[in-house]
Parts: structure tokens; C-alpha cells; sequence
């Protein structure tokens, strides 16, 4: 079915502990950084709210929480990423808000595809249900269609190439723990959704595999041509 649920063992644990770690650190760092910073009450808000989106987003068991939380988690470093509100922080900010914006819709029209066709968004169940799928040509190309849309959403989260437009800024402009946190665990948010897809959809799908290494390739060379500039 499709509700929220969670799921406590191995990596979504391992991932939520790091992420309270990280938050403690920079909780406790961002009260000498922001002393005499204005709006400290909407910072420390907004921070709290990140971290509760994250660790929901980790310990997620099905796609229809992951993407809730991680839309929080969206939101939550959308607002601290304009926190200094500078005409700068207001732009790194909207850029920032446009790929996490996108990323969650593109994400969802994949979830709301995945519904339709299994009727279910749990990931242990779509590792079962999934592979009798893949002997119908248009239950392939349906599934095909929904992960597509699931990996370019997460990819915008996380920031992965072509979707990188908006790292500079927001890291640039955020004050230094949140841009800490956006860097690390935003991202790996995001890589987390798009682990999620492969695992529960495409764990033994060559085709799948083929096409993620084309697009890593096509990433490294962007960044190395970039990189020679």
C-alpha cells in the first residue's frame, strides 16, 4: 500500500545515526558562529526541521516517505540557504529551491507510476513484485519510465550532474553549519533515493546498469573538461 513507514537496520540506520552526529556538531558550532547574527531563532528552527526531515528521509521504508521527507528536507535548507538575505543568498536560494522543487515532482510522477502499475511503494515489496514485470514488454517500459523519473529526481536533490547548477551558491551563501549539513547531508539524501531506486527496481537489470555507467562516464568527463577550463 502507500502510507508512511519506516525501517530501523543496516545502512538507513547507519546513515540517520551520522546525520544526528553531524546535526549535534553543528548545532553546537552554530551558537558561536551566528552570536550576534540576526534571526537566530529562525536558523535554529529551520535547522531542527532539516534534521527531523533527514532522519525521516533515512529511515524511510517505501517511496512515498522518502519523498515527503525529503521535500521537508527540501524546504527546511531552501530557507536556511537564504537565511542572510542578501540579494546573493536570494538568488543561490531560488536556484536551489528550482532543482529541489523539480527534483520532487519529477520524483513523484515516477512514485505515482510505480503505484499504479504494483500498487505498492514499499521497497521489500517491489524487490518481490518487480521482476514479474520485467517479462511484459509494457510493464518493462512503464517500469522503465517511473525509475527514469524517480533517478532524475533524486539526481536534482543530490546535486548530481547535470543537476550541480545550484551547489556553488547555496553552499556558498548558506551560513557555515548549514552549508556543511546541505553539502553532506542533502546530497546524501538524495544519493540515498537514487541507491533506493536501483535496489528496489533495478537490482538485477543490466540494461539499467549500462545506462548508470554511461551517465557516469558522461559526469566524469564534464567535470574533467570543466576542470581544464
Amino acid at each position: 500500500g502507500v502510507g508512511v513507514s519506516f525501517r530501523v537496520a543496516g545502512l538507513p540506520l547507519a546513515l540517520a545515526g551520522t546525520a544526528a552526529a553531524l546535526w549535534l556538531a553543528a548545532g553546537l558550532f552554530g551558537r558561536e558562529a551566528l552570536a550576534h547574527a540576526p534571526h537566530k531563532m529562525r536558523y535554529f528552527f529551520f535547522l531542527s526541521a532539516a534534521e527531523s526531515a533527514a532522519l525521516g528521509a533515512f529511515l524511510a521504508a517505501d517511496f512515498f516517505t522518502l519523498l515527503l521527507f525529503s521535500g521537508a528536507l527540501g524546504t527546511a535548507f531552501w530557507v536556511l540557504t537564504g537565511h542572510t538575505e542578501t540579494p546573493a543568498a536570494h538568488r543561490a536560494a531560488v536556484r536551489f529551491l528550482a532543482h529541489a522543487a523539480g527534483g520532487t515532482f519529477s520524483a513523484a510522477a515516477g512514485a505515482l507510476l510505480l503505484a499504479q502499475q504494483f500498487g505498492t511503494l514499499r521497497f521489500a515489496q517491489l524487490q518481490v513484485i518487480v521482476p514479474l514485470a520485467l517479462t511484459d514488454t509494457a510493464g518493462t517500459v512503464q517500469l522503465y519510465a517511473a525509475g527514469a523519473l524517480l533517478m532524475l529526481g533524486f539526481s536534482a536533490m543530490a546535486g548530481v550532474f547535470p543537476f550541480c547548477s545550484w551547489l556553488p551558491g547555496a553552499c556558498g551563501q548558506a551560513p557555515s553549519p548549514a552549508a556543511a549539513l546541505l553539502a553532506g547531508v542533502q546530497r546524501t539524501a538524495g544519493l540515498f533515493g537514487c541507491v533506493s531506486v536501483c535496489t528496489a527496481l533495478f537490482r538485477q537489470e543490466r540494461y539499467f546498469g549500462a545506462a548508470l555507467l554511461v551517465w557516469g562516464l558522461a559526469a566524469l568527463a564534464a567535470c574533467a573538461f570543466a576542470a581544464l577550463r
